[in-house]
């Protein structure tokens, strides 16, 4: 879709702000009409292995819905990780340069 990000510049930007939030956003990348919240589950290691992801119709999301959203998200990514034995403390990140 025209909304996929590819420049590598905006990638990483867009993956240091999903570290300081803890969620990551993205309106109409897949679908015009779908936006999507995820919040990471990280095992052991502190690896992220998956993420549990809230989809909406883009005219119903507002900042109020995805506040609503926000912290349930966060609170269901940090149990799943908890109960498979996972570590919310993050390994630090080099990237390669594209």
């Amino acid at each position: 879709p025209a909304y996929t990000e590819t420049r590598p510049e905006a990638l990483r930007q867009h993956c240091e702000m999903i570290r300081s939030t803890g969620i990551a956003r993205v309106d109409r990348g897949f679908d015009d009409e779908v936006s999507s919240l995820a919040a990471p589950i990280f095992d052991a290691e502190g690896l992220a292995i998956g993420a549990i992801a809230v989809a909406l119709p883009v005219v119903r999301a507002t900042d109020a819905k995805r506040a609503a959203i926000r912290d349930p998200l966060i609170a269901a990514a940090q149990a799943a990780t908890h109960s498979l034995g996972g570590s919310r403390q993050r390994p630090s990140v080099s990237y390669r340069q594209a």
